[in-house]
């Protein structure tokens, strides 16, 4: 180890260290890829005085690096490869060294790594059983149908969770811990099309193999493959809740008939979709927006030409909805006259520019009922996921910025 110094302090290594993080963290931040208060300086200094640190402080040191790092919301494949690229900057400035120092070299940047991404993965999960445990509570509440399929893999995932956090590999063979999926059981596959199921099945074995990988992973402390893994692992469990909630729902609203005039979700479908794509949006750190308009002088329509042309327009208005929103968006009748749409991987801004093209195109164009010419248009208020704890508090903060539309002068979306 003594030569090894010796050469380090005959090229400058430190300062090469330095330099080399501060130019390849510059190139990073200039590209959009890092956050604009992102301290370049306290990196490269933790990089560079890590290099004569003891293995334990060494370990300490990365590992706070790392969560420090997850709390600043530097996207983990950002991280492992702008260490990759500091590496190969270092390597570059040096023209001749010993076998000895590249072999250093090499283990120190694959021990900042591993153990970065031991930090940061420790700090998501974290996160992410907080939100998994809402989601069990969440469960609690709903159909004995949607309980009894959901809450095993929920506590599977909150027992996964628990073994990276606590380096823990199962006594038992992981397997024994999975749920069983019986796709012939008639209580689940009755809220199922075949192509949903195998599409279930299909997550489900993805699972069964990412799970296999993570605890591999834990067993030999690669933390770098255990943090990949498991971040699959929580977008599988994701996709899982997502795929069986929204057929669920879809089924109880076809037994209810969805919402008899306007053939979109009613508000009882809207009790199931809300709540669980809510959590997986913030399990999966993914954008999720609502929006909900409401039909502007709605009440002068039913007066003017009657209930029947009320209804009319209440029909194609949700006709149009759903000709101009995606497939994934959801459509609710939320009210008489409102309608909520749930707008899943989509920020406010996208979802408010959607509502605004919609609102375009009612306005541009009469609806004819019984031989009625009726022009309409609706106020509206746009909601995300970022500032808000809860459903109850989107729908709110939504609702609220509709009534500031209609007071501020109708035929407008406000985000």
């Amino acid at each position: 180890m003594e030569n090894i110094i010796k050469e380090m302090d005959n090229v400058n290594f430190k300062s090469i260290i330095k330099v080399s993080t501060e130019e390849t963290l510059l190139d990073i931040k200039r590209n959009g890829f890092l956050p604009e208060d992102f301290d370049i300086d306290k990196f490269s200094d933790v990089i560079k005085n890590g290099i004569l640190m003891d293995n334990q402080s060494k370990k300490r040191t990365f590992y706070k690096l790392g969560r420090e790092c997850y709390n600043n919301y530097v996207h983990f494949y950002t991280l492992i490869d702008a260490i990759d690229s500091i590496e190969e900057r270092v390597l570059s400035a040096l023209n001749f060294c010993s076998i000895e120092l590249l072999d250093f070299i090499w283990n120190y940047f694959e021990f900042v790594k591993n153990q970065i991404a031991y930090g940061y993965l420790i700090s998501m999960v974290n996160s992410d059983k907080v939100l998994i445990r809402k989601e069990l509570k969440t469960v609690k509440g709903k159909s004995i149908e949607l309980k009894d399929l959901l809450r095993e893999y929920l506590i599977w995932a909150n027992k996964v969770s628990e073994d990276i956090k606590k380096l823990r590999v199962s006594q038992t063979f992981y397997k024994d811990f999975v749920p069983l999926l019986n796709m012939n059981n008639k209580k689940f596959s009755k809220f199922f099309k075949n192509e949903d199921l195998s599409a279930l099945k299909d997550v489900h074995n993805r699972l069964v193999n990412t799970a296999f990988i993570i605890y591999t992973a834990i067993s030999h402390r690669k933390f770098i493959i255990l943090t990949l893994a498991y971040m699959e692992y929580i977008k599988l469990i994701s996709k899982f809740i997502s795929l069986a909630s929204v057929n669920i729902a879809v089924k109880y609203s076809e037994e209810t008939k969805i919402d008899p005039l306007t053939g979109v979700f009613n508000r009882r479908a809207l009790d199931i979709i809300l709540p669980s794509q809510f959590q997986i949006a913030k399990i999966s750190n993914k954008p999720l927006s609502i929006g909900i308009i409401d039909i502007d002088d709605f009440k002068k329509i039913n007066d003017t030409y009657g209930h029947i042309v009320g209804d009319c327009v209440l029909k194609r208005l949700s006709e149009e909805l759903k000709k101009s929103l995606r497939e994934s968006d959801f459509i609710f009748r939320y009210g008489g006259e409102e309608f909520l749409i749930l707008f899943p991987f989509i920020k406010k801004d996208r979802a408010c520019k959607l509502l605004n093209q919609i609102l375009k195109k009612v306005r541009s164009k009469s609806i004819t009922c019984l031989n009625n010419i009726v022009r309409v248009s609706f106020s509206g208020g746009v909601e995300d996921i970022d500032s808000n704890d809860n459903t109850f508090e989107m729908i709110e903060n939504a609702d609220r910025k509709l009534y500031e539309a209609k007071r501020s002068g109708k035929g407008k979306v406000i985000c």
